[in-house]
């Protein structure tokens, strides 16, 4: 297959159009693939879905508990967050200026 190149200074010049991938291996590119030996504990999973978990298994769960806790705690308060009020001001006077 050929297509024309648009580029103006070429003007006049063919190449060969690129091939596209096949089907099956494009799917394959999107396809999830679990890391080896990174497993979580279904109490571990559990919590993270907001089911009840009793404190016996998330401590027995050990490192991995403790990482997504911290991230819940650092997510929590990134959410409460507040633009200063000078910052805003000067942002709101930038937008009427143009």
């Amino acid at each position: 297959m050929m297509h024309n190149n648009l580029e103006p200074r070429d003007a006049g010049h063919i190449e060969p159009a690129t091939s596209r991938p096949n089907v099956e291996q494009a799917a394959m590119a999107d396809r999830e693939v679990d890391v080896a030996g990174a497993h979580m504990s279904d109490a571990t999973h559990a919590w993270l879905d907001g089911e009840s978990v009793s404190d016996a298994q998330l401590m027995a769960a050990g490192k991995e508990y403790e990482f997504w806790k911290q991230i819940q705690g650092e997510t929590t308060s990134r959410r409460s967050m507040k633009t200063p009020m000078h910052l805003a001001v000067q942002i709101m006077s930038g937008i009427a200026k143009s």
